[in-house]
């Protein structure tokens, strides 16, 4: 049984929250490190069977501990999860070529020297308690998590909507030895079952069910995928991820303004696609310095930037009374 001296109290716990939220995180909640619900456990497993994960073979190499917190920090009983905005406000801040996420400097170095002040306040509200930042460099259901710790809902695109924050968020949490009380996750889910994503979908990806087809999806072919290119494939404008299922769902507004380090950088303002078919190896360490797209090879782009290109289609989102 935990005793109360590993509990914390209710007014260490506001604080923490306060103190999330002053690190940047649009929404901030607690819930416990139990394993996910059976649901959650067979929908993933259906997810896996079904080679939606394509090439992506670490998600299931590391299933178990998808299920099993303990098993990424020992002892962990309950997680802060946090929300932080990379939302454009314009089309001004965007990359003709780059997914939003990608615009600024990499999230994963971000959120965890923002987050590293609120896992020592953390610590130091239960004292001989342990924390682990994760920033998508654990195996953690970040989206599962941050449904219970209230933060949002998923729609039918699979991606998290935080209620006046939009859908453009990077998730991260801080895994801890301590229990707390859990936040409520919210009653309702805002998605409509619209559909507009499934719709605009260039490559038919987003199967309906909150699950994408990974094989189909133009962020995972664009990114993670090193072979060749699917015969006959077009990309709609960015060489670099796909942000139409997020724009085009009518919850990514009102949005968060995104934090000062995920904004446009220079270098990709003018960027184009002739820039990147012979991207010399000094020339792409200037691109990808401090950016999550250091993870694409130069040749990766080269094979991208040289894929037809079709004209994009408007993806503003559009509001319900519009249908």
């Amino acid at each position: 049984m935990t005793s109360m001296s590993c509990r914390c109290s209710a007014a260490a716990r506001a604080a923490i929250l306060d103190a999330a939220r002053a690190a940047g995180a649009c929404a901030a909640g607690f819930t416990d490190a139990a394993a996910p619900s059976a649901d959650d456990t067979a929908m993933f497993a259906r997810w896996l069977a079904l080679n939606h994960n394509a090439g992506m073979a670490y998600m299931e190499a590391n299933s178990e501990a998808r299920r099993n917190p303990q098993l990424v920090l020992e002892g962990a009983r309950s997680m802060l999860c946090a929300a932080f905005s990379y939302a454009a406000d314009s089309d001004d801040d965007r990359s003709p070529l780059i997914a939003d996420y990608a615009r600024g400097l990499d999230y994963h170095t971000v959120l965890r020297r923002r987050l590293t002040p609120v896992a020592a306040a953390m610590e130091a509200a239960v004292p001989g308690s342990h924390t682990r930042i994760c920033t998508d460099s654990a195996p953690v259901r970040e989206r599962y998590r941050a449904v219970r710790a209230g933060l949002g809902r998923c729609g039918v695109n699979g991606l998290l909507a935080v209620p006046g924050a939009g859908n453009a968020v990077f998730l991260a949490e801080i895994l801890w030895t301590a229990d707390v009380e859990p936040s409520s996750p919210l009653p309702h889910n805002p998605c409509t079952e619209c559909r507009r994503c499934v719709d605009a979908c260039p490559g038919g990806a987003i199967v309906g069910d909150g699950t994408v087809d990974a094989r189909r999806c133009l962020s995972y072919l664009t990114i993670e995928h090193a072979g060749a290119l699917p015969d006959g494939l077009t990309l709609p404008g960015r060489i670099y991820g796909c942000d139409i299922c997020s724009r085009v769902c009518p919850l990514a507004e009102p949005h968060a303004p995104a934090l000062p380090e995920f904004t446009l950088r220079p270098e990709l303002r003018t960027l184009r696609r002739d820039d990147l078919t012979a991207l010399g190896s000094s020339a792409y360490r200037r691109l990808t310095a401090g950016s999550a797209m250091r993870r694409v090879p130069a040749s990766r782009l080269a094979r991208n930037a040289s894929t037809p290109a079709v004209p994009v289609a408007p993806t503003a989102p559009t509001s319900e009374t519009d249908t």
